[in-house]
């Protein structure tokens, strides 16, 4: 079903970029954009949103951010994917912690392993965090 709905949003947006119409060619690319999300197509749905969003800020500069239906399907992107990466973070930040607890509390390890490792799994906390802001802040270019 969901091939579908890829194959003939991807249709539609080339019917759409063959009339010329700057808002069909918008809408259309945020229904392409939310199918490849269904999908699972992450960074494909990724770059058709911003295409749209930015056909969007083109059309109307005083609305730039995608709104209605349009806005709803971006967020909704957004969320899944800002989720995804939040638990991702925490599972394994708070596996990685737990293991360094045990190890340090049982001996196994040298407390300078357990430092470089907590100073690890910091650096990689941050890292997602940067990552998580890149899919829901506002971006520059767009």
């Amino acid at each position: 079903m969901v091939t579908h709905a890829v194959a003939s949003a991807k249709e539609s947006v080339e019917l759409a970029d063959r009339s010329g119409d700057a808002g069909i060619r918008m809408i259309n690319r945020t229904i392409l954009a939310d199918a490849l999300h269904q999908a699972g197509r992450w960074e494909e749905s990724a770059a058709f949103f911003r295409e749209a969003e930015a056909m969007q800020a083109e059309m109307q500069p005083e609305y730039p951010r995608l709104y209605s239906v349009r806005g709803y399907r971006y967020c909704d992107y957004l969320l899944s994917r800002s989720s995804a990466s939040v638990g991702s973070a925490g599972d394994h930040l708070s596996l990685g912690r737990a293991h360094l607890g045990l190890a340090q509390a049982s001996g196994d390890v040298a407390s300078p392993d357990v430092d470089a490792s907590a100073k690890h799994l910091d650096r990689r906390r941050e890292r997602e965090v940067e990552m998580l802001k890149a899919l829901v802040e506002p971006r520059e270019d767009g």
